[in-house]
């Protein structure tokens, strides 16, 4: 019985590994096309920087320590446009947050502390630029 509710649930998780990034993908080009600044390189940006966050979520449960780095590269590139228009989008900061967890739901520990370490440093480090600004 427990072996046949485990692999009942295999589809569902293989459906929710594609829902939550295109579906994340799709909320955030509808974000960045429908709010960003009017300045045409900055909805570029941060069109560019939503797919950056968004789809490499598709392989969060094979490879978490390559999509966190990915993903914090596709927060850089939408960080200046973003600055510019007032706030970070949802977009980047859920992904972020997804990849995070899937660093620590998904890889060895003893190689996900630096690599989250160094990820949340980056990201504060964007942060607190923001603050300054």
């Amino acid at each position: 019985m427990q072996a046949r509710l485990a692999t009942a649930g295999a589809p569902l998780a293989r459906l929710g590994d594609w829902l939550i990034p295109l579906g994340l993908a799709a909320f955030g080009l509808y974000e960045t096309l429908g709010k960003a600044p009017p300045v045409r390189g900055a909805k570029l940006l941060q069109t560019l920087g939503v797919l950056v966050v968004a789809v490499p979520l598709l392989w969060r449960r094979r490879a978490p320590l390559a999509v966190l780095a990915v993903v914090v590269v596709g927060f850089a590139v939408a960080w200046p446009a973003e600055r510019s228009s007032g706030g970070v989008t949802f977009t980047a900061v859920f992904g972020l947050l997804i990849a995070v967890f899937s660093v620590g739901a998904y890889a060895q520990r003893a190689r996900a502390v630096p690599v989250v370490a160094v990820a949340g440093a980056m990201v504060a480090a964007m942060l607190a630029a923001g603050v300054r600004a």
